[in-house]
Formats: C-alpha cells, structure tokens, sequence
C-alpha cells in the first residue's frame, strides 16, 4: 500500500525519555490555482525546503507535516492559519517527521536518532517535544493523536514482532497484539480511545481492526478484500480507508453499526481515503490511470475531485471539521497546498 513512512528512511530505535524545545520561525504563502469556483487551494512550502509534505490539519486551520532540508535531512513543520511555519526537530534526530495535529496543537510522529534508533514523540502547543518508547521497544512510529492528546501507533520489540500502543496524556503507555497477527498498524484513535487500523495475518493478507478503550478488538474486511486498510475514525465511531479487490484500491466508510460502504470517484481506477472529519466527510485522492487527483466526498456520497492548478499528481492528507483539507502536489518537486471549500 502506498503508506506515509515510506517517504523516508526508517530504523528501528530503543528506550528513551526526555523533552526539548526546538524552534525556527518563518513567513510564507504563496496562491496556487483555484479548482472551482467555490474553493480556494494555498500551496505553500517551508523556505528553502527540497519537498514538504503537508499531513494533518485542525480545526482552527493549522498544518503539521515534514520537509526535506538542503543537507538532506528531514524536519518536521508546524503551519499557522495565516500562513507563519514553525519548524522544529529533536536535537538528537536525524530525521523528524510531524504526523497528526490535534485541535490543542499538540503533534505525534517519530523520529530517527543520530544512533539510527527510532522514537516517538509529542510536541505540545508551546514547542516542547517530549519523546518516548514502549519498554522493549527497538522501533517506535506513533501515527495517531485525538483532542485528549492520546497517541496510537505500533512498535517493534528486539525480536522483531511488531505490537500495537496506545499512550495516554499522561504518559501511560498501554500494548496490545492481535492474536496470529504478523505486523500491526494502529492508525487512527477518536476522543473515546477507540482505534483503528490493520493487522497482518499468517498468510500476509491485511484486514480492519477496530478496538475500543477496554481492549475489545473487532476485526472487518469489504466483500471481497484481498488487502484492508482502515486510516482514520471519527468520534461517532465511523471509520475511513481503503482496500485491495486484487487489482484495484477502492474507499471505503464502515459506519458504527458496522455497515461499510465501498466507494471510489468518478473514472478511478485507484482510490486511497486517508482522514474524516466529525460529520463524516472524507478526503484522500484518486488515480485515473494518468493522473493523481484529490477528493472530498461527503456522507451522503457526493464527491468533489479537485486538483492543484497545472500539476500532475494531487494527494490529499487530512481534513478538518470545517472540510478544509490539506496534501502536497508534484510539480519539480513536491509543495504543500490548503484546499478551503
């Protein structure tokens, strides 16, 4: 699957605590193409970036993501509505990538240490990254925060098994696994410490998970799934994502009372559903055997492709409860846009 780590280097890591305060500020927007009337795409990137590659956004319309640095390492960004970017970086790390951003302005990743060892972190609204690791942890990737501010995302012990977490506000790491499963990814966790994601059986076929705050795990596929990948859940409890039929990807919504609907835009040959928002819209983007656009369909089913003006690939990220919704585009290079609708 087309997964957000593998646009960086990734090694595993080891246990380690502590917190940092790591800030650069800068000014910068710059207007892309407007892809209909009624909407407006910001393109951005951080100044003298070589690609940045926007993730998450928030309510109030702030941006969290990574870019490349001339010297070829990765930072991770924070994007203000109005347009002023924050970069920051553990001091130890060699790479760090931003990944979710909650309404508090609170952010999840990872990032890889100069020893080649990999953590998770959190960076709270005032700049301060405290970073942390399950015990037995040699490889840490948090991916998911909620407006709580806890955290879910997977780890690798020393023997290479990977296993699910959930850390808490507070600190408290809880572990979990999935029994006969090969590799685990918790992706998305809502306001109730419900979570979702996949996991790997013995036979390396990907299937939906869903586990509520008391360890109850539900698993789910599409009719005819091959691969299943769930990215995000909303606090209703409905779920966003996409499968594999064998040869295509298709989207799809699982509502709370476990119906899921397949989907895909228009003249899709592949589509990818990476975030929802409270009312349950989802954003992600589509390919038409040429080329990569970006989508916003709404629960009813409605959906609007829209495009960065002139560029051939367009991959949305992340939406907010306002159907803002945020990605990064190819043109010489990869940039960041806004899309307001």
């Amino acid at each position: 699957m087309p997964g957000l780590r593998e646009k960086v280097a990734s090694v595993s890591g080891r246990l380690r605590e502590r917190t940092s305060v790591v800030l650069i500020t800068f000014g910068v927007a710059a207007w892309g193409g407007c892809a209909a009337a009624n909407e407006k795409i910001q393109t951005f990137d951080v100044p003298a970036s070589y690609g940045t590659y926007a993730q998450s956004i928030c309510s109030d319309g702030s941006v969290t993501g990574y870019y490349w640095t001339a010297s070829g390492t990765v930072h991770g960004f924070l994007r203000a509505p109005e347009g002023t970017i924050t970069t920051f970086a553990e001091p130890d790390a060699v790479n760090t990538l931003g990944f979710q951003i909650n309404k508090n302005h609170t952010v999840t990743g990872d990032y890889l240490d100069r020893s080649h060892e990999t953590h998770g972190f959190v960076r709270n609204f005032k700049g301060v990254i405290t970073t942390f690791d399950p015990s037995g942890s040699v490889d840490t990737e948090p991916y998911g925060i909620n407006d709580s501010g806890a955290v879910t995302g997977d780890y690798l012990d020393i023997s290479q098994k990977d296993h699910g977490l959930v850390r808490a506000a507070d600190g408290t790491i809880d572990t979990f696994d999935i029994a006969a499963s090969s590799d685990i990814e918790p992706l998305g966790i809502n306001a109730g410490g419900t979570v979702t994601g996949s996991y790997a059986d013995s036979s390396n076929v990907y299937h939906g998970f869903l586990r509520l705050s008391d360890g109850e795990i539900t698993t789910f596929d599409p009719q005819g799934s091959v691969n299943t990948f769930p990215y995000a859940i909303n606090n209703t409890g409905t779920i966003a994502g996409y499968w594999y039929d064998g040869r295509t990807d298709h989207g799809f919504v699982r509502d709370p009372n476990g119906t899921l609907t397949s989907f895909d835009p228009p003249r899709s040959f592949d589509t990818y559903v990476y975030s929802i928002d409270a009312g349950g819209a989802v954003t992600g983007y589509y390919y038409d055997g040429r080329l990569q656009h970006g989508f916003v369909r709404l629960p009813g089913g409605r959906t609007t492709p829209f495009d960065v003006a002139g560029v051939r690939e367009t991959e949305a990220y992340g939406i907010n409860n306002h159907g803002a919704t945020v990605g990064y585009y190819q043109k010489h290079g990869y940039h960041s846009f806004v899309r307001a609708p």
